[in-house]
């Protein structure tokens, strides 16, 4: 089972986001119109909040290329490239996390070598 965090404007869904029970955020969307107005931002920080308050203390992503470089400024690691193929396609992806114990603002954090 997953929690899911919706966002919506005048009744109409803008956008959502997955979290699993083990912290694995497993789906994030939002309409193309509703990029850059920080909706995004608002449901990653309603996610976080909750897992905080459910006690977990480090979440994880498999990331596409569009979504890392907005996880990285709210202070996700990435850890490794994925190269995920389906259907003959190959996609470059990045393994992420977040450590929900620091408080050192986003692009403070660095990778462990």
């Amino acid at each position: 089972p997953q929690e899911v965090f919706v966002a919506e404007e005048d009744g109409r869904p803008t956008g959502f986001m997955t979290l699993d029970r083990d912290g694995h955020l497993d789906l994030a969307f939002v309409l193309p119109e509703a990029r850059g107005t920080g909706l995004a931002d608002a449901l990653l920080a309603v996610l976080e909040n909750h897992a905080r308050a459910t006690g977990r203390r480090m979440l994880t992503v498999r990331a596409s290329a569009m979504a890392e470089p907005f996880l990285a400024r709210h202070g996700w690691i990435a850890t490794g490239p994925v190269a995920i193929t389906r259907g003959g396609v190959t996609l470059t992806a990045a393994d992420m996390v977040r450590d929900l114990t620091s408080d050192a603002p986003a692009g403070m954090l660095r990778a462990a070598e």
